[in-house]
């Protein structure tokens, strides 16, 4: 933005175009046109130089939170964060590593949901299938038992950040939770 002010200059300079030597409130002009760039440029490069530093600083910050070790500990955490508009459904959690091994490959969970409502009352679930955590509406399942659609939360680690999870769910779900 500053060079694009400089070659204003060198546009007026060749006489290309007329630089009027003051602004005009009631009638923006070139004038105008140029002070506004060269303060936007000064404004984008110290914004540059913030957030450098920003983010350096967020990188050297340490982690002092416990990560989920696994797809169990993540739904169950994500559940306790949503608290009681959700139920954790623990009937098909796969309890050994044999069965886990046999029953559901690495993409897939332990086999728990957490049941939610949105704000109309209808059913919704929220699980890991597929190598992504998944939330279902189960208005959705068609009477053959096949998932017509789903929507893939944007965190597919089976130790996603339970509370980006939360997140992520509460944006997603039609204003219940």
């Amino acid at each position: 933005m500053e060079k694009l002010s400089e070659y204003l200059h060198i546009m007026d300079a060749r006489q290309d175009v007329v630089i009027p030597e003051f602004n005009d409130s009631e009638h923006p002009n070139l004038n105008d046109a140029e002070m506004g760039l060269g303060g936007a440029g000064q404004e984008a490069r110290a914004t540059a130089v913030a957030a450098k530093r920003t983010v350096r600083a967020l990188a050297e910050t340490p982690y002092l939170g416990r990560l989920p070790a696994h797809a169990h500990e993540t739904i169950t955490a994500v559940a306790e964060l949503l608290g009681s508009a959700a139920t954790l459904c623990t009937d098909h959690h796969v309890q050994d590593e044999v069965e886990l091994a046999e029953n559901y490959d690495s993409g897939f969970g332990c086999g728990c949901s957490i049941a939610l409502s949105d704000n109309t009352g209808s059913p919704w679930e929220f699980r890991r299938g597929d190598s992504s955590w998944n939330l279902v509406r189960l208005a959705d399942v068609g009477d053959d038992g096949v998932l017509r659609s789903w929507v893939d939360l944007d965190a597919s680690e089976a130790c996603a950040h339970p509370g980006h999870l939360a997140a992520l769910i509460r944006e997603c779900l039609p204003a219940g939770t």
